[in-house]
This record gives structure tokens, sequence and C-alpha cells, in this order.
């Protein structure tokens, strides 16, 4: 059962083999590409002796160690990008596992190009910076789409290059060229089989290739200048469209707000589904670092307000934790709010509630029509859900409650809830990347 999710699985079988165990589980999470293991510890195995020998053990602390790589392919990568005339940088959460968040900062820099990032690369350089374009792929910004559609080299960092962060590997073009650095060798080629391989570390890795390219004059073709006044216009478009009275609010509009509000050092953590990629595509990061987080691949609703506790826990001296939640997936982990509550953390609760499971009723739509079914359930009213918990609680159906809400939050002590109504159709899940069709 775990296989599928995990790097490594053992059931432990006699007590004494316990501490040789850890030591393993420790070693195989840390190493390589970082990933979760499980220990099975039946019931029945006997007393467990606790009393561990005095020697050194490996460090938790990811990476472990670090890999360098191929210096033959480190001059592959600087004569491609010395060819290229227009070079885009997309980083990935690999980026922040490896504390390579100066270098890619500088190789930015030095080259003169547009970075854009998958969804867990967002924050590696501060969003507001006139050289970073956003999120791209299919929950994200429509212009990183455009920047990578138009880009002649793709070089990633850090990342996967999968389904989500290229359009389902339809961005880059077929025929473009790719550079791939990953602490995984199984990842580079997988989906875009004439990367450029460059196999280990993030931070070793730019380092090696800025090393190569000092003293390399490049000069790209990007009229970046453009392209952001193009971003903005979309951002705008989406954002400041006028409410109706009476409607649902549009969740573009209230994650505008949300951004305006955010203060340096806010925690950003999303539940899976619609949540993530509205924080995504509509959230712009004032600062570099890791001040976002979101699940990927196999997802799990209900994994965000466990995950912000986490998240408040592990930065105690932080002002607030944001937590992106639909109501159908906070409603598989509502109890923790009394966690929140009895700990005092500063998790606020931003609550995009629509009556409604949105991905699945859009899937149904696309395929079915109107024949919905299990999607659509009645109306909760969250923020009392909150106040029985002892949280204080607000419920929002207008921009300037919105605003209300969001000031009285600004020094939070403790949790609070804030219950968003929001149209159940509208999504961040994008449908084309054409430079004339994704505006």
């Amino acid at each position: 059962m775990f296989k599928p999710v995990s790097k490594w699985q053992v059931t432990l079988s006699q007590p004494s083999a316990l501490e040789n165990v850890v030591d393993q589980a420790i070693r195989v999470a840390v190493s390589g590409r970082p990933g979760p293991v499980v220990i099975a510890m039946p019931d029945d195995v006997g007393d467990l002796d606790f009393q561990w020998q005095r020697r050194v053990r490996p460090s938790a602390q990811y990476p472990r160690h670090r890999s360098a790589p191929d210096p033959s392919q480190i001059q592959a990568a600087r004569q491609a990008l010395s060819k290229a005339k227009k070079s885009v940088l997309l980083a990935g959460g690999g980026v922040h596992s490896s504390g390579a968040l100066k270098e890619v900062a500088a190789l930015a820099r030095k080259l003169g190009a547009p970075l854009v990032t998958t969804i867990t690369g967002k924050g590696v350089m501060a969003e507001t910076d006139p050289q970073v374009f956003g999120v791209a792929g299919t929950m994200g910004n429509p212009n990183a789409n455009v920047v990578v559609r138009q880009a002649d080299l793709v070089f990633f960092i850090g990342c996967k290059a999968g389904q989500l962060a290229t359009f389902g590997y339809d961005c880059p073009a077929y025929g473009v060229t790719t550079i791939h650095l990953d602490i995984d060798p199984e990842e580079i080629g997988r989906n875009f089989p004439d990367s450029i391989a460059l196999v280990g570390d993030a931070r070793l890795g730019l380092a090696g290739l800025l090393a190569a390219l000092d003293g390399d004059s490049l000069a790209y073709q990007w009229d970046l200048e453009a392209l952001r006044q193009k971003g903005r216009q979309w951002y705008d478009e989406m954002t400041l469209r006028p409410q109706v009275l009476g409607e649902p609010l549009k969740a573009q509009a209230v994650t505008r707000l949300i951004d305006e509000a955010m203060q340096p050092g806010d925690m950003v953590v999303c539940d899976a589904s619609l949540p993530s990629g509205w924080a995504a595509a509509y959230l712009r990061l004032k600062e570099a670092g890791r001040y976002y987080l979101a699940p990927r691949g196999l997802a799990g609703l209900g994994w965000g307000a466990p995950a912000a506790v986490g998240a408040a826990l592990a930065r105690p001296h932080a002002k607030r934790v944001l937590l992106f939640a639909g109501d159908g997936g906070y409603a598989f982990s509502n109890q923790e709010m009394e966690v929140m509550v009895r700990l005092k953390l500063p998790v606020i609760t931003c609550l995009f509630n629509n009556n409604a499971l949105g991905w699945i009723k859009h899937v149904q739509l696309a395929r079915y029509g109107d024949n919905y079914i299990s999607s659509d359930f009645n109306h909760i009213d969250f923020a009392t859900v909150s106040r029985g918990f002892g949280a204080r609680g607000y419920t929002v159906n207008t921009l300037d409650e919105l605003r209300e809400a969001l000031a009285k939050e600004s020094d939070p002590q403790g949790p609070a809830l804030i219950d968003m109504r929001t149209d159940e159709y509208e999504t961040p899940v994008l449908r084309s990347v054409s430079a004339e069709s994704a505006y």
C-alpha cells in the first residue's frame, strides 16, 4: 500500500532492530531525492528498548550529501545557453530543498532571462521581481506559459518537468532545447528525452554553471517590459471585475484582496484542488523563501488544515499562517481547529465556500453536461462551526466584508476562519497556452 508513495518501507520484526531500522529510515529519507519512509511496528512485536547507543547518528538535515553534475555536461549547458536567443529558467521545489535561492537569482541576473516556477517552486525569487513571471503550467499565470512557449531554451531546475508544470508536456514546444538539473537521474529525460543532463544537487550544479559562465557575455532578445505589461493587464482583468450584488464572490478578486493584505513573513498553506491554483496564480510573494506550501502529486483533500498546524509549530515566530481551503476539502479535517485553538496558533483559514466539490463538478460539467453526481451539498456555515471550537469566525458575502475581516486579523492571537461565499463555476485551471488565446 505504501510503495507508490514512499521511498522505503519496513516492518519491525524484532525489538532489538529498532535502532538500526530508524538509522536506515533517516538515511534513506534525506539521501538523494528526499521523501517519506514507512516503519511499521506491529503492536505485538514485544517490548521496545529505547536505551539508544551513544554514537554519532546521521543528520536528519537535507541534503545529507551534495553531489555535483559532470563537468562535461556543465560545459554542454554553457554552450547551449550561449547559443540561445531566448532562454527561460523554470524552477521547482528542489531549489527550496537544496537551499539554492541565491544561486538561482545569480543565474537569472547573469542571463537576464525570465524566471517562472512550478507550484512548489513558488517563491524561489520574489514574485515582484521584474524578471519573475509567476507559476507556469495548468494552474498558474498564463503569462508564464506564454514566456515558456516563446523560449528557444528552457532550463528546468529542481523539478520533474511533469504534466502540470509543462501544460501536459506541451510547454515548452516540441524541439525546443532543454537543460535539466535534478538530484534524481530517473527524472532527467523521462519527459524531454533530449535534455542536457545535469545530475546533481541544485546548489552545487548552479554554482558550477555560474563559474563556467564567468566572463561570458550573453545577450538575449526578450522584451521583458512588454511581457510584464501583458501580465499586469491579465491580472487586473481577472481580479478587478465588479461584484454583482447578491451574487457569489469571484475567487480571483478574493485572492487579490488577500494578496494585498499579506505581510512580510506570512506563510501560505493550501489544501488540495482549486485553492492551490488560486494561490499559485493570484498571490504574489513579495520576498524569496519557502513561504508557500501546497500538496502536489497525489494531493489529498483535507491536507491543508493539519499542514497549517505543522507550519505554525515549525515557525513559532511567524506572525500568521494563511490557509487556503475549499469547503469540500476543509470538511475532511476541520477538527484541526480544536488543535489550533488549544495551541493558540495564528492560523487564518480563508475558506472558499461554494457548496460543491469544485474540481469534480467542473470535470462532470465538461464530460457529462448537467449530469452531476455527488458533487453538490447543502451550505455549511463554517464560521459558526469555528466559533463552536472557540475560534473567531467571519461570514463574508462582499469584498468590503472581506477587507474588514482581514484587517481585524492583521495580528491574530490564536486561529480564525473567514468563510467566503464564492462562485462554484470559477476555476484557476487554464485551457490554452498559445500567445494569442492565453488572455
